[in-house]
């Protein structure tokens, strides 16, 4: 099973940066900063920066984000994340990679679901539930801002 999970994020990882990469030079560029719970109640805060629209499948945008989270369970995630606009929403969700920072390296699969809603032009709240495969649920609220 771990050899599956591997090869898993080996590839997820591999394609998401050929796809991703050669475009994000010019696409809008955006940050988040929350706070979350995790494993255990642990309360983290969460820094973000966000490559919206990286890809376009469909029509919908795909965002590229790298995300921290610090606190008891430091980690380091990167997600792909289809956004689906609804009104002044924005619904997202999508698969990632995280690398837990605590005891051991250990890079395992998340799966990200997710609302933003535009403030102005700028400025959103976002708030969202993501898994991961070696530490559960976490959820996330707080802030975004597109430069």
């Amino acid at each position: 099973m771990k050899r599956f999970w591997r090869g898993w994020f080996i590839n997820f990882l591999v394609a998401f940066g050929l796809l991703g990469l050669p475009g994000a030079r010019a696409q809008l560029i955006g940050t988040s900063i929350g706070i979350g719970a995790g494993p255990q109640g642990a309360i983290h805060v969460n820094l973000a920066l966000n490559v919206r629209n990286a890809v376009l499948i469909g029509g919908y945008g795909l965002d590229a984000r790298l995300l921290g989270d610090v606190g008891p369970f430091p980690s380091l995630e990167l997600d792909g994340l289809l956004n689906v606009p609804v009104g002044d929403f924005t619904l997202y969700g999508g698969p990632g990679a995280a690398l837990a920072l605590h005891h051991t390296l250990r890079l395992r699969p998340t799966f990200t679901l997710g609302g933003t809603y535009i403030v102005d032009s700028q400025i959103g709240l976002f708030s969202e539930v993501g898994w991961n495969v070696s530490s559960g649920v976490r959820v996330r609220a707080g802030l975004t801002y597109s430069f």
